[in-house]
């Protein structure tokens, strides 16, 4: 989020686990990627930057965004879907919308993938259903 000459990034970067050998390099590399991304704001301008990195992260319950492969595939994001591709097939900034795209998402590990058809299929019978619509 831009405000100004100020600035708010939140990073998501899964770290590869075979190539930390315990819990502070995670934390160190992290740190170091904050450091980094702060420095690259600052040479683009911006006099004030917060950088939040792996904001999911929970150390005290030993949640780290580490991965195997470093990539989301072993986490049932599968295939090269874009964000671009809605059920309804329209791009809709100014009014709710779903972010995700439906065409090669496995409906087992992307549930949304379901309901936006759901949700599409019955504005489509409420539409039919009301004469006034």
């Amino acid at each position: 989020v831009q405000q100004g000459k100020s600035v708010r990034l939140t990073v998501a970067c899964a770290m590869i686990g075979r190539h930390l050998a315990h819990g502070d390099d995670y934390f160190a590399e992290r740190s170091a990627l904050r450091t980094l991304v702060a420095e690259l704001a600052e040479q683009h301008g911006f006099t004030e930057s917060d950088v939040d990195v792996n904001a999911a992260d929970g150390a005290s319950q030993g949640a780290l965004y580490l991965t195997v492969t470093g990539t989301s595939a072993e986490a049932g994001d599968d295939g090269q879907v874009g964000r671009g591709n809605r059920v309804n097939g329209l791009i809709t900034p100014c009014r709710p919308m779903s972010l995700e795209a439906a065409a090669g998402k496995n409906p087992v590990s992307h549930v949304g993938k379901i309901y936006n058809i759901a949700a599409r299929d019955i504005a489509e019978t409420i539409c039919a259903a009301l004469s006034e619509v």
